[in-house]
């Protein structure tokens, strides 16, 4: 995929079918790089795509050109901290990352009335995900993500065989397997979460998180242009060169425990899932 672009209200992906949702109430702008595609190579807005007669695309491209540099930035000095927290040198993903395969996708959630949201009610088993999400239940297929985002939303699911305690009060639901939890909102902070590529290279030790985004609640019923109380969210999709083939980690392996996943690249393995 050579070039990505916008992504309209209602998108309907196979997680919403399987959750069974009415599609992701969102919209968003995707832009992507790695070792074929560049920024340049993004289907860029221009001024007059908009009735918005305020809408300055060249500032718009240029403020998205530089927050993505400053996050493959600040993704390449996290490498070394996973390496120490796996065991390996510090330099030991240098060379799976000489051209990171990343993604960013700058979405808007638009609020909703009260009477739909789906926290109201809480979620008892996955059987009842007949409601809406602004993206439904899913994991990401990245080595990690970094995410930030105007204010709460954003949902958890956390595997009850590894949890070691009760979770706390923010629980909204559970079924069998899983346990929701709202993630707290701290303004000015990102959060990071653990991708299915970091799984594959654990042998299935470091688990990816399963979560979903709901839409605010909206505090007038009378809509507005401006959207002053819709949630925005950047999420930073950050993953290896698509075409270096990625071993499990040795220090998670054994006689007893073998590796489960083959030497794969990403434009094998995760990528497949993205369409990539």
């Amino acid at each position: 995929v050579a070039i990505i672009g916008e992504c309209v209200l209602h998108s309907m992906k196979i997680n919403s079918y399987i959750y069974k949702s009415s599609g992701n109430l969102n919209s968003a702008f995707v832009v992507k790089q790695n070792e074929v595609t560049s920024m340049d190579d993004m289907p860029w807005p221009e001024s007059n795509m908009f009735e918005a007669n305020n809408f300055n695309a060249l500032q718009f491209r240029k403020v998205v050109s530089e927050y993505m540099t400053e996050m493959e930035r600040l993704a390449r000095r996290m490498l070394p901290l996973y390496a120490v927290a796996l065991g390996v040198p510090e330099n030991y993903f240098e060379p799976a990352f000489k051209s990171p395969t990343m993604r960013m996708r700058l979405s808007m959630y638009p609020a909703l009335p009260l009477a739909k949201r789906v926290e109201e009610e809480g979620i008892k088993e996955v059987a009842i995900f007949e409601r809406q999400f602004g993206i439904a239940p899913h994991v990401d297929t990245t080595f990690f993500t970094i995410l930030a985002t105007s204010g709460p939303g954003l949902v958890v699911g956390f595997d009850k065989a590894r949890l070691e305690k009760k979770l706390n009060e923010d629980i909204i639901g559970s079924n069998e397997f899983i346990e929701w939890v709202k993630i707290p909102f701290v303004e000015g902070t990102l959060l990071v979460n653990t991708g299915q590529l970091l799984r594959q290279l654990t042998n299935d030790t470091w688990i990816a998180a399963r979560h979903y985004a709901v839409n605010p609640v909206r505090t007038s019923a009378v809509k507005s242009e401006n959207h002053p109380n819709s949630r925005f969210s950047i999420p930073f999709f950050f993953n290896a060169t698509a075409s270096y083939p990625l071993k499990v980690i040795s220090t998670f392996c054994s006689n007893d425990n073998p590796p489960k996943y083959p030497p794969l690249a990403y434009n094998k393995s995760q990528g497949v899932t993205q369409g990539e």
